[in-house]
């Protein structure tokens, strides 16, 4: 992939037009992302307003100032190692921990982009930024940019052939936020032997100290986001719950959700999603090439259908995956996820998020995770009709007929695939 990318590069003069605007434009995007940065830092009511009062930050206060250790003396909903952060930055109220956060996030942001560029290629590290644009404001002041800095920089590592590194990374990633554990599939999918082995260890070894530190409460209530009973109403069945059945939703544990559904059926829903992440990343390994970004935005994009939990800000999680698409030059899929981010800023623009009843809110989230269950299916066509070209082409081979590019499937030209 790399060298094709290279090889169109090379046709590009380098006086080109087309060179220079693309420059300016990544410049623009590293000056815009720098100043979504610096510009809260310098607002005399940034950490004081009511926005801030209506903020995850509020919650991570608590945390920070709450006495005895998670999971044996209070009920927390947040891995050990997001825990610890919270403790460091959030002990001298919530101004300074949430200008810790904008600090820290915005270092994150960064680390990412440098990944993209030095694991994959400029187009990849362009894409993360160009697509991350949308969704900057609402993700400064939390830890989903930390964690998945820490797990792209971890498989980037790896990628590299720093294995152990971006075992130990990728796996200390989950320890902040659970899902980069799924990284573990590409990495059987590249079959880094290393890294998976150190992956699988250090989340043992941290496993076993959280179950020493907090008791098996602590990842128990992490898994149930401290025994919450309702759905969140921006999930699909919280929003379907809410239509079939009209209900309203009721602020528990950190999140508007609806309703008290029975734990089988959570269970159930739980159990249908993992099985989907297995049979999605079992499928994936028939692919051919290096379809990394593809198989881990399919992963994100279920993950995100299945979850009873979908706030606005987790749809980040896919996009340093929809860049390495990109990379792969897997643009339908890069291009509906996208697709997602701009419908989820919309629907933060226009509703109130302290009150999220609406009809007209419960559509817009519809359409939005309607949109994000299309990415797995254009994720599913592109990784079987490229899979099914090539064993075309090698069927074709057998038979010693020549191969040309009208010889596709699924539109897919074999030539393109290496044929001759």
């Amino acid at each position: 992939m790399a060298q094709s990318g290279g090889a169109v590069s090379r046709l590009v003069p380098r006086d080109s037009p087309l060179r220079h605007w693309r420059g300016l434009a990544a410049v623009a995007l590293v000056l815009f992302h720098l100043f979504m940065v610096v510009n809260p830092l310098t607002e005399a009511s940034f950490g004081h307003n009511a926005v801030a009062q209506h903020s995850d930050p509020i919650r991570f206060q608590e945390i920070a100032l709450a006495h005895g250790t998670p999971g044996r003396d209070f009920r927390v909903e947040y891995p050990p190692l997001a825990v610890l952060g919270m403790r460091a930055i959030g002990r001298d109220g919530l101004a300074p921990l949430m200008k810790h956060l904008v600090l820290i996030d915005g270092l994150a942001d960064l680390a990412i982009a440098l990944a993209l560029l030095w694991a994959w290629s400029k187009r990849a590290s362009f894409a993360y930024l160009a697509m991350t644009v949308p969704m900057l404001p609402i993700l400064l002041s939390g830890f989903d940019l930390f964690a998945l800095a820490i797990a792209v920089v971890g498989l980037a590592c790896s990628r590299r052939g720093h294995q152990t590194i971006g075992g130990v990374l990728i796996a200390a990633a989950a320890f902040v936020k659970v899902w980069p554990a799924l990284l573990i599939a590409v990495l059987l999918l590249w079959r880094h032997r290393r890294a998976v082995a150190a992956a699988v260890a250090s989340l043992v070894a941290g496993g076993a100290v959280w179950l020493a530190w907090s008791g098996t409460r602590g990842p128990i209530d992490v898994l149930t986001y401290r025994g919450a009973r309702g759905w969140q109403v921006e999930s699909n069945a919280g929003t379907l719950l809410a239509l079939v059945r009209g209900l309203h939703s009721h602020y528990e544990t950190g999140a508007y959700r609806v309703g008290a559904p029975p734990f089988i059926a959570g269970a159930v829903l739980s159990l249908a999603t993992a099985g989907a992440l297995v049979w999605w990343c079992w499928r994936a390994r028939r692919a051919p090439g290096d379809p990394a970004g593809l198989v881990m935005l399919g992963a994100v994009a279920i993950l995100l259908t299945g979850a009873t939990l979908l706030s606005p800000q987790y749809l980040v999680w896919g996009i340093p995956f929809a860049a390495i698409a990109a990379h792969e030059r897997r643009y339908a899929a890069a291009t509906t996820y996208f697709v997602a981010i701009v419908l989820d800023i919309v629907y933060i623009t226009t509703t109130s998020l302290t009150r999220p009843d609406g009809i007209g809110a419960h559509m817009q989230v519809l359409v939005r995770n309607g949109v994000l269950a299309a990415v797995i299916v254009v994720a599913f066509r592109s990784l079987y009709c490229v899979s099914q070209a090539r064993r075309t082409s090698a069927s074709t081979s057998t038979y010693a007929v020549p191969l040309t590019s009208t010889v596709t499937e699924c539109n897919v030209p074999v030539k393109g695939l290496g044929a001759a």
